[in-house]
């Protein structure tokens, strides 16, 4: 499929929007309620077929779920008495089941890792199927030394019948990076291995720890979750999440968020656990529509040559088609989200309608491509990708 150029005064505004997109943003978090004093350690929330919220607490806590409505005022609990409560960190739904991650691993010692399965209902029963036990491939010793303590888990978002998982880093020094792993979602024994990497950021390692994670309801964005930010990652194929782009949101105030869900494809709940800080809230939130897509963007002013791109999608070349054929000077250049130029070319054509642009120097990313001929700008938006996001 080809995209259609825009025209010159729409460069300025997909510059400016994608650094609205891209960049570090505020989101304000208006506070709907409180979670109640016998669930102020949650650890996960996640809403379930009945409209309501699950939430879960964490270590030294009975193997309880609490059924609360979006704003937090309690329902009804359930007690899991054929499991434990060793140390829950997440809990997610998808597609009839319920999972419950049981893999806090502060000291990066432990080899009881698991998630347990359950059905749930329209009324909130739960059935228990099965518990899924793993193990870390790539770990050997309990615990690893400080600087390969990357063991700790407190996020996971089942994605199409398999559950992938997004670790707490524990090392030292902080190296910054959270780790995704792939589980089935099918009670059993297995080993995992890394298959993902995001680097949340240097510094106090409270603003950088990823907390939980949750998909929107139509599987278009996944938001991880940590102290003071979360993380929003969009037009990634399959489970390459990742590979996306990604979009930092920063929260007004530092607070221990550990539960996040999505109500729909925008509006957001999170919790905290409460402490000497404070905490113990429950928040609503609505995140920005999609960045806007370049083919939004179909008109252009009056030119001698209609200008188009193979694909907005880019791994190694772009593909430029010219109509009608075109013999002069032409220019292309590649800008980055900042508005500085990283990459142009002139050209002299002769009889040309189709020409190729190398991009295999340019780093994973959204940029614009802007095509000068005769003087008049040819604006595209694009994504430099991985070759495994296209996998």
């Amino acid at each position: 499929m080809k995209t259609n150029a825009i025209n010159a005064a729409s460069i300025l505004c997909l510059l400016v929007i994608l650094s609205f997109h891209l960049n570090g943003q505020k989101l304000p978090l208006q506070k709907v309620g409180t979670v109640g004093k016998s669930i102020e350690e949650v650890s996960g929330t996640t809403i379930v077929p009945s409209g309501h919220l699950a939430l879960i607490n964490d270590s030294g806590n009975h193997p309880e779920v609490f059924f609360t409505d979006v704003n937090g005022t309690f329902i009804h609990k359930v007690c899991l008495s054929e499991i434990d409560n060793r140390d829950w960190e997440e809990i997610s739904y998808e597609n009839g089941f319920l999972y419950i991650g049981d893999f806090g691993n502060n000291n990066n010692r432990r080899k009881d890792l698991c998630v347990y399965k359950y059905k749930i209902d329209n009324e909130d029963f739960l059935e228990y199927v099965g518990k899924i036990n793993f193990s870390y491939y790539e770990q050997t010793k309990f615990p690893p030394p400080f600087s390969k303590r990357h063991f700790d888990m407190e996020a996971m978002v089942p994605y199409n019948d398999t559950l992938y998982l997004f670790s707490k880093n524990r090392s030292r020094a902080f190296n910054g990076y959270t780790y995704q792993y792939a589980l089935p979602a099918t009670p059993g024994d297995y080993t995992i291995s890394r298959i993902d990497s995001f680097k949340t950021g240097i510094g106090d390692e409270n603003s950088f720890w990823i907390t939980s994670a949750e998909i929107s309801q139509d599987k278009s964005r996944l938001a991880l979750l940590g102290y003071d930010k979360l993380w929003l990652f969009s037009n990634f194929k399959g489970h390459h999440f990742l590979q996306g782009d990604v979009e930092t949101f920063h929260f007004e105030a530092l607070s221990q968020k550990e539960g996040i869900t999505f109500i729909d494809n925008n509006k957001i709940v999170i919790t905290d656990e409460k402490n000497s800080y404070g905490g113990g809230e429950v928040h609503h939130a609505v995140l920005p529509l999609m960045a806007v897509e370049p083919e939004v963007f179909q008109t252009k002013d009056s030119s001698l040559v209609d200008v188009s791109i193979s694909s907005k999608e880019v791994v190694n070349a772009i593909e430029l088609h010219l109509s009608p054929t075109y013999t002069g000077d032409l220019r292309w250049e590649i800008i980055n989200r900042s508005g500085e130029v990283i990459a142009t070319k002139k050209l002299e054509l002769s009889d040309t309608d189709l020409f190729e642009i190398n991009t295999t120097s340019i780093p994973i990313g959204s940029y614009v491509l802007n095509v000068v001929i005769a003087g008049e700008p040819n604006a595209f938006a694009i994504r430099r990708v991985s070759a495994s996001k296209n996998d």
